[in-house]
């Protein structure tokens, strides 16, 4: 959050409120949400739906395996 604040991307109430975006942070977030969905398009390029779900999911197994792993060691 300290990055954000930083950039200019977030303030915070003197009483420690909850953090805000700033107008300069909106549109980092509209940016980046942009960005995300190029390249979500990107990736979906002949697959169905159903094919990225269970691609996604598969991921999710290996990252949590990693995880695991590197947590025993």
């Amino acid at each position: 959050m300290e990055a954000l604040r930083t950039r200019g991307w977030v303030t915070r109430q003197a009483d420690g409120g909850p953090y805000a975006l700033t107008p300069r942070g909106t549109d980092g977030h509209t940016a980046a949400a942009e960005r995300v969905g190029v390249t979500r398009r990107r990736l979906m390029n002949g697959l169905t739906d159903d094919q990225y779900v269970e691609t996604v999911r598969v991921l999710s197994r290996m990252a949590a395996n990693l995880e695991s792993a590197s947590s025993a060691v």
